[in-house]
């Protein structure tokens, strides 16, 4: 999913150390927010000759050997990828045939135009302050069209644009994240082949990619499948090393029985990349059928392993 950075948001902090601690805060909820499957966050094309604080840019904050240097290297990927915003709004007004303005308050703000629900109906992301710490914030979009006679029209519309400045925005907007995400995966291929993007915080055996591969979206079962790893996708993201229990998850969830991790012992082992056996007795419920997703938790690092994909294992 793509976001849209607040221009309005660019601060103005009287040290260069106000400036590292912003951007640790923003990079602190921005790896929130990538574990949901925010990708990108689109800039204006002044970003990164804004002065952030006097004779302090964003350049000479990725020169700063203070600042973390992964962080560094991280935000240089998510802000640096082109089009800038002003290219997607010109775009956009080309391919509707349409002239937008949006405000707030009375000021030009493009990167919450773009996000809002009227448009792109996606994410503002914005440096924490005072006057940005709200998860969603109201705008004005005035659209002016030409019909096929010549004759101009225009409307003036009210437009709500979701908002990330903290980790609480992140939790407050985390199904609607997951939700856009979900939607664009049509096939199990797709489902593997992005697996990395979609879930930074599940690891998944080599077995479970023929599992999946042959799914579609006609597969009855297949979105029930994507819910249950974003689920999965969630819970490792919050681990803090306390060991996992039934509670912690959204739908049943559980270790098998007594009985059955006995019996079972040998068809619940399965191979992790680094070719280590693990027995995966957490399992996750899927409909239609008994459908069961079999994963071992590494709850010190963060880390789901799926073991298995598939009916119930009997």
């Amino acid at each position: 999913m793509v976001a849209y950075f607040n221009e309005l948001s660019l601060p103005n902090l009287p040290l260069d150390t106000n400036v590292i601690d912003a951007f640790n805060n923003f990079g602190e909820y921005y790896l929130v927010a990538r574990s949901c499957g925010i990708r990108e966050i689109k800039i204006d094309n002044n970003f990164f000759n804004h002065q952030l604080a006097p004779g302090y840019s964003f350049y000479q904050w990725m020169e700063d050997k203070r600042a973390d240097e992964d962080l560094r290297t991280l935000l240089k990927g998510v802000l640096g990828s082109l089009p800038f915003v002003e290219d997607i709004f010109e775009t956009y007004e080309q391919q509707h045939g349409v002239a937008l303005e949006f405000k707030y308050r009375g000021a030009p703000c493009v990167g919450l135009g773009l996000a809002s629900d009227i448009i792109f109906n996606s994410f503002a992301f914005s440096f924490t302050s005072a006057n940005w710490n709200l998860p969603s914030y109201t705008i004005s979009v005035t659209t002016v069209a030409e019909s096929n006679d010549g004759e101009v029209s225009s409307m003036d519309l009210s437009g709500n644009t979701k908002n990330i400045a903290s980790l609480g925005h992140v939790a407050t907007h985390r199904q609607f994240i997951f939700d856009g995400v979900k939607a664009t995966i049509q096939n199990g291929r797709e489902l593997w082949s992005n697996r990395g993007n979609l879930f930074p915080n599940l690891n998944f055996c080599n077995s479970v990619e023929a599992q999946i591969r042959f799914m579609d979206a006609q597969t009855p079962h297949f979105q029930h499948i994507i819910d249950r790893l974003f689920d999965l996708q969630n819970i490792a993201s919050l681990f803090t090393g306390k060991p996992i229990i039934p509670d912690d998850f959204p739908t049943r969830t559980t270790p098998e029985s007594e009985s059955r991790r006995k019996a079972l012992k040998q068809e619940l082992t399965f191979i992790d990349p680094n070719g280590n056996p693990r027995f995966c007795e957490w399992h996750s419920r899927y409909t239609p059928g008994p459908g069961r997703i079999h994963f071992f938790p590494f709850e010190n690092d963060q880390i789901i392993l799926v073991g298995y994909i598939g009916p119930k294992i009997q």
